[in-house]
């Protein structure tokens, strides 16, 4: 292949090859290699367009390899990897379409400097979400493979690099397992806390090695959900090796159920005096109509619950609502009625950094 000059990219017959891909960023997420000479530098991968396959709802991404690592960079210990290329591909994509962690491990380049979510278990929970199926291996052309598979519902055509270990037994996948870096430094530590990942807590590091696929986010509080915006995987974490993710935090039913019952319990209670009491939606209820101290209320329903978007900075949900009250009591006078209908509107305010969560009526 030839090399750059100042007038143009290297090209290769004549079709001109694009030299693309990350550059190693982020020394906690990764080692960093030492300096390799330059024939040991990444070598180029064409560029392909992504395609997006119409029909029953499979996206097609069709994208080049990025550039491999270099030989012999973080490579398994007792690891013999496979004879050809195309070998290493297929056994690789084999070994996770199994549910074979250890496996699809060894044929990987990159050794992960924690391995609590590069298990079978893990795996399985991937595979069962987002199954890889009808894997193809296309061809080779130097540490480029071009596979065809289908992961859940979507179909990735590209290129996967390879690359054989420092004492050439065999060659090794280069991006097998990724790092996923949760960006969480915005929201509360009370609440971040919560947020799992395969239902064990996320690394204090806030990154996690995992095996290309499903990322499964969720929460150790039943009151919360915590999800990845699109957690449909892309081709594309096979390509990059990396993947950022920003949990998203919603309250869930349990926990809307939760805010409702404490609501309801609230404004029972404020229902039980006849005079106003401070926070309770019935002290402002305008009652011309009945003696001071004489007033019974009775909560008939509530209407109009909502519960706002929950604030992460804080923990903090905010709640709104309509109560139906029916109140009766001793007129000023022969003139005035018995009883009386009154719709009042309240909020509340919940927070959902304790356990249990902190309820407070404002009225």
């Amino acid at each position: 292949m030839g090399q750059p000059t100042a007038a143009g990219p290297a090209t290769r017959g004549s079709t001109a090859v694009r030299a693309t891909g990350r550059r190693w960023a982020g020394a906690s997420r990764r080692t960093r290699p030492a300096v390799q000479p330059s024939a040991c530098r990444r070598q180029a991968r064409p560029a392909q367009p992504h395609q997006i396959v119409r029909g029953d709802r499979r996206r097609r991404h069709r994208g080049g390899a990025r550039r491999g690592r270099c030989a012999g960079l973080h490579p398994q210990q007792g690891s013999a990897g496979a004879a050809t290329p195309k070998e290493a591909a297929r056994a690789y994509l084999e070994a996770l379409e199994r549910g074979d962690a250890k496996s699809a491990l060894a044929l990987t380049s990159f050794s992960p400097p924690d391995t609590t979510f590069v298990t079978d278990e893990v795996l399985r929970k991937q595979q069962e979400k987002f199954p890889i199926r009808n894997i193809r291996v296309l061809g080779e052309d130097t540490n480029l493979v071009h596979v065809v598979f289908d992961i859940g519902d979507d179909v990735y055509d590209g290129y996967m690099t390879v690359t054989p270990p420092a004492d050439g037994k065999g060659w090794l996948v280069a991006e097998g397992v990724m790092s996923v870096e949760f960006h969480v430094d915005k929201m509360s530590p009370e609440l971040a806390k919560w947020i799992t990942l395969f239902d064990q807590p996320i690394p204090s590091s806030r990154i996690a090695y995992i095996f290309p696929g499903y990322i499964g986010l969720g929460s150790a509080n039943p009151n919360l959900i915590a999800r990845s915006w699109n957690e449909r995987p892309s081709g594309l974490m096979f390509i990059l090796g990396e993947e950022s993710v920003r949990p998203q935090i919603e309250v869930s039913d349990e926990g809307k159920k939760f805010i409702e019952d404490q609501l309801r319990a609230a404004v029972e209670e404020c229902a039980k005096s006849p005079n106003s009491s401070p926070n309770c939606p019935n002290g402002r209820a305008y009652t011309p109509y009945f003696v001071e101290g004489t007033a019974k209320w009775r909560l008939e329903k509530l209407t109009d619950v909502r519960v706002y978007p929950i604030n992460t900075e804080t923990g903090a949900v905010d709640v709104s609502a309509r109560a139906e009250f029916t109140v009766t009591g001793r007129g000023i006078n022969r003139y005035a009625p018995d009883s009386d209908e009154v719709s009042i509107f309240m909020t509340a305010t919940v927070d959902f950094t304790q356990d249990p969560p902190k309820f407070e009526l404002k009225g």
